[in-house]
């Protein structure tokens, strides 16, 4: 903290400065659109400045929903993948490349569900869109449920009601 006051980058209250926006800027610039890698230890303090927006897919067959296990430090259950959505992306090319980073599957969009202010995130504050997608391939992973399990992660038991509608629950 005390070379970036130095360098004139932040205050002396640690606040930054001119200088110090500038140069978080110019940095910025150069990462890559997803989080992965390298720069995932700035993902959620950056995250943290604002609300992002995020895309969750509710993957149907035969009145059955495709989650995934999720085991991190923010939480331990079943969840509905998904991710943020990409500079130009539309629903149809984020539940794609969503469907296949999460579960290896090609999906066909179907419709968006719901839109969900989520202040409750433990990472961050999001607005998420639930997107309804059929499956056109196998997963290579998760499990089908016909109705939502007792230990779906809490800011996903929500989504619900939209969902389920669609299974046997």
């Amino acid at each position: 903290m005390e070379n970036l006051k130095e360098l004139g980058w932040l205050d002396f209250n640690g606040k930054i400065t001119a200088d110090g926006l500038h140069i978080l800027a110019s940095l910025l610039g150069g990462l890559p659109l997803v989080h992965q890698g390298k720069w995932r230890e700035a993902f959620v303090p950056m995250v943290s400045k604002l609300v992002r927006v995020c895309v969750d897919l509710a993957v149907i067959k035969d009145h059955q929903v495709l989650l995934k296990w999720r085991k991190d430090e923010f939480w331990e259950g079943w969840e509905m993948p998904g991710g943020s959505l990409g500079p130009g992306e539309s629903w149809e090319d984020a539940s794609n490349r969503l469907a296949e980073e999460e579960f290896g599957l090609k999906v066909r969009f179907g419709q968006r569900l719901g839109a969900y202010n989520n202040t409750d995130n433990l990472r961050a504050h999001d607005l998420t869109v639930l997107l309804l997608c059929e499956p056109i391939s196998e997963p290579r992973e998760g499990r089908w449920f016909q109705g939502r399990p007792p230990d779906i992660i809490s800011v996903h038991q929500k989504y619900w009601p939209a969902v389920r509608p669609y299974l046997r629950d």
